[in-house]
C-alpha cells in the first residue's frame, strides 16, 4: 500500500509526474494493492488522453519505474504515504460497527 502511494499519489511521485507532467499522455495515474487474497495483486491504472498510442504509455511507465529503481524513494515521499496509511487505518476504529467489521476481518 505504501509502495502504490509513493509510486502515484501526488503531484511529485514518479509516474505521476512522468505520465503527466512531463509526457503528458493521461491526467491520472492509480497504483493498487489488493491484498484481499494471500498471493495478493499489484496494479497500476492509467486511462491514456484520446489519440495517445499505448506503446508510448507502456514505454513512459517502464522508465518511470526504471528512474524510481535508479533513484530510489524520496524520504518526505515515504513519510507522508505512511501518514496516509496510518491515519486511514485509525480511521476505520472510529465507529463501534467498524471495530467489530475489523475484528471479523482479523479473525
Amino acid at each position: 500500500d505504501v509502495l502504490a502511494r509513493v509510486l502515484a499519489d501526488g503531484r511529485d511521485a514518479p509516474l505521476t509526474k512522468l505520465l503527466v507532467d512531463e509526457r503528458k499522455l493521461t491526467d491520472a495515474v492509480t497504483v493498487y494493492h489488493g491484498d484481499s487474497e494471500l498471493a495478493g495483486e499489484f496494479g497500476i491504472r492509467v486511462r491514456a488522453f484520446d489519440g495517445v498510442d499505448l506503446d508510448q504509455v507502456k514505454a513512459a511507465l517502464d522508465e518511470g519505474l526504471k528512474r524510481f529503481e535508479s533513484s530510489g524513494v524520496d524520504a518526505a515521499a515515504l513519510a507522508r504515504a505512511k501518514a496516509s496509511y496510518e491515519v486511514e487505518a485509525l480511521e476505520q476504529l472510529t465507529t463501534v460497527n467498524e471495530k467489530v467489521q475489523l475484528m471479523a476481518i482479523v479473525n
